[in-house]
């Protein structure tokens, strides 16, 4: 790990009024990542959701984050982290936010948990705006500014604390596992998680059998019209996933009810849906440009090679839903 140039500490902009729940890093890995004239050690952070401001939450409903926060820790062990690298984004006021990345796998469904038990216990939506990008805040730098890192080494490290800092006042929260029941947010969690969903094998097969009607008929046609079947048919075969993804069978999660049940496997459809749009629009895109003048014999070849991610994706799904 190189040794960091001093940079920009936190803007005179930045609200002390703030209210965020974000995971604390460990003092000594905090410690060996702070870079001179940055975010200080004890500042280091990731944050998880941003709530508004104290002034607009209000005592009661502080309270209620905190309560929610801590209900939400005590059933919950440490979470494993790691540095994986180094990234920016540009802010509207000129400045860079200079980022180490963190990759940690259980993250992403301890955050919806999360999120539920704000929604639930103190009745708050996030914004949905932007994605969720695990970072840890280092300096903000101008744009002409380098990195003050030029690569960090992996560091693995577990986070333990779960957070709530409301202006200058901060709740930490020890993760650890709990003696009691779940939360009604695990428990839901846990049924999207045990909610079913289409096999590598099963979307293989779906493929396979699509797959030769929609060569026919894209051999069949020239320019535009061959866009226009492309579009066609990756709508159709996304109609065919979706189907097999709502016949798959479902496995019983412990402890959920009907309910929670259902509501995952809605859940879990939303994300399937979500993720074969993205994922088909991208090879519609691709197959547009590529096969307007393609010709019949590599045809297949070129819609195999544009649903490889596609059979990846199924394969990573397979993956999480056999562990």
């Amino acid at each position: 790990m190189t040794t960091p140039a001093p940079r920009h500490s936190v803007p005179s902009d930045v609200a002390a009024t703030g209210v965020i729940v974000a995971l604390g890093l460990p003092k000594e890995v905090a410690s060996a990542l702070a870079v001179p004239g940055g975010v200080p050690a004890e500042d280091l952070h990731v944050t998880l959701a941003y709530l508004g401001t104290t002034v607009q939450l209000g005592d009661s409903r502080l309270e209620a984050v905190r309560e929610s926060v801590a209900k939400l820790a005590e059933h919950t062990p440490a979470l494993a982290g790691r540095v994986t690298g180094i990234g920016r984004f540009s802010r509207e006021d000129g400045l860079d936010v200079a980022y180490i990345s963190v990759d940690a796998p259980e993250l992403p469904a301890f955050r919806e948990a999360l999120l539920c038990e704000l929604a639930e216990g103190a009745g708050l939506e996030t914004d949905s705006r932007y994605g969720f990008t695990p970072h840890v805040t280092l300096a903000f730098v101008g744009a002409d500014e380098d990195h003050p890192y030029d690569r960090v080494e992996p560091l693995s490290f577990a986070f333990d604390t779960l957070e709530v800092w409301a202006g200058p006042r901060r709740d930490a929260f020890s993760l650890r596992l709990g003696d009691g029941a779940p939360t009604a947010c695990e428990t839901t969690q846990a049924a999207e998680d045990t909610a079913g969903s289409v096999s590598l094998g099963a979307l293989q097969a779906v493929v396979s059998d699509w797959l030769p009607s929609f060569v026919s008929v894209l051999s069949a046609e020239r320019g535009r019209q061959r866009v226009k079947r492309v579009a066609e048919g990756l709508d159709d075969l996304h109609t065919r996933l979706l189907a097999a993804h709502l016949a798959s069978p479902a496995r019983a999660a412990s402890g959920a009810s009907p309910e929670a049940a259902l509501l995952a496997r809605a859940s879990r459809v939303r994300s399937v849906e979500t993720d074969l749009g993205l994922i088909l629009g991208t090879a519609a895109r691709d197959l547009q440009q590529a096969l307007t003048d393609v010709t019949e014999d590599a045809l297949g070849r070129h819609v195999r090679d544009a649903l490889k991610p596609l059979l990846a994706w199924a394969a990573v799904a397979d993956e999480r839903d056999g562990d």
